[in-house]
């Protein structure tokens, strides 16, 4: 008799090996503590802590965000500009970060830069009471009745 060949057998289906999701970026817990110290009426001592964190070595982009956030609420407006500055170039998603750094721009009197980055801003942020009073304020300042 003839041998048969048989198939050779046919392995199990396994589960595809998935990466593990990347860690979440590292946020300074310092951020929390000059935060608290905003809410309690303290805003010089939070400016200091905003700024000593951004003096850091090796900072994170999110924490160089939420300070440069942290400055523009507290008003420090100069600081915050320095703060975006260090960002470098803003990512797709960050439009909320440029209109802040175009309220702080205007706020120093940076009225054609201020324009520029609420001009990419605005078509990707929601246009709230605040935003419009900034919108207005930014777009009449490069206006020639504005200049007299």
């Amino acid at each position: 008799p003839q041998p048969v060949a048989t198939p050779a057998p046919v392995p199990a289906p396994t589960a595809p090996i998935v990466a593990p999701p990347p860690p979440p970026p590292v946020i300074d817990p310092t951020l929390d503590q000059a935060a608290s110290l905003a809410a309690n009426s303290q805003p010089d001592q939070a400016r200091r802590v905003y700024l000593a964190l951004l003096n850091q070595a090796n900072i994170s982009r999110q924490t160089i965000a939420a300070a440069a956030r942290g400055l523009y609420r507290l008003g420090a407006f100069a600081d915050a500009v320095e703060a975006f500055r260090n960002l470098g170039t803003f990512n797709r998603g960050e439009e909320d970060l440029r209109y802040y750094n175009a309220v702080s721009l205007f706020e120093i009197g940076h009225y054609e830069d201020a324009k520029k980055e609420l001009a990419c801003a605005l078509p990707y942020i929601e246009v709230t009471s605040d935003v419009a009073r900034y919108r207005d304020k930014i777009q009449k300042m490069g206006s020639p009745q504005a200049m007299k």
